[in-house]
């Protein structure tokens, strides 16, 4: 999907979720010693997809295809090995991101490299993670709100949650829409 298709006030609410990713996960490595939580891998992988995503939205990874398609086949391959070796609990999250930046690779590489079945069943599989993600936003989300300071450090433990939650789903909609 590009900022050519579709209409004004769909461009702005995919920029706005879109873009709100990569702003959250960057305050969150910024401000990483305030959060109970911190995971720099995990924030730096939702970084990329949120910026691929905003890049994609406005048209932008046409110009860079093939490098696009190899820094999220790389990344995603990184969190294939951290899901591998994760402890438990762990798991799920470094899935959710392995298969997102899949996703975000057969987008990038366009339609033409992107079977029919294929793209349903990673429409599916992307489905399937924002299930997950909400079951671990309502469950995980409160826990650590709890533990945090501040109102601000609150924000900075749930928002990307909720954020990447709606990246997912947008994405599985993308995806299926080809």
């Amino acid at each position: 999907m590009t900022a050519g298709r579709g209409s004004p006030v769909l461009l702005l609410a995919q920029l706005a979720v879109f873009w709100a990713v990569p702003t959250l996960h960057m305050l969150r490595i910024v401000a990483v010693d305030r959060l109970p939580d911190p995971d720099l891998a995990t924030d730096a992988g939702h970084l990329v997809m949120g910026v691929g995503m905003t890049a994609m939205v406005l048209g932008l990874t046409s110009a860079i295809t093939s490098v696009s398609v190899g820094v999220f086949a790389a990344v995603a391959v990184v969190f294939v090995v951290r899901c591998a070796r994760a402890q438990r609990g762990h798991h799920i999250s470094n899935a959710v991101i392995a298969l997102g930046l899949s996703a975000m690779a057969l987008m990038s590489a366009g339609s033409q490299y992107r079977p029919a079945p294929v793209a349903i069943a990673m429409s599916a599989a992307l489905t399937i993670c924002a299930i997950a993600q909400g079951r671990q936003l309502t469950r995980v989300g409160k826990q650590r709100s709890e533990q945090a300071d501040t109102d601000w450090d609150r924000v900075l433990v749930v928002a990307p949650h909720a954020s990447e939650l709606v990246m997912t789903l947008a994405m599985a909609a993308m995806v299926a829409a080809g």
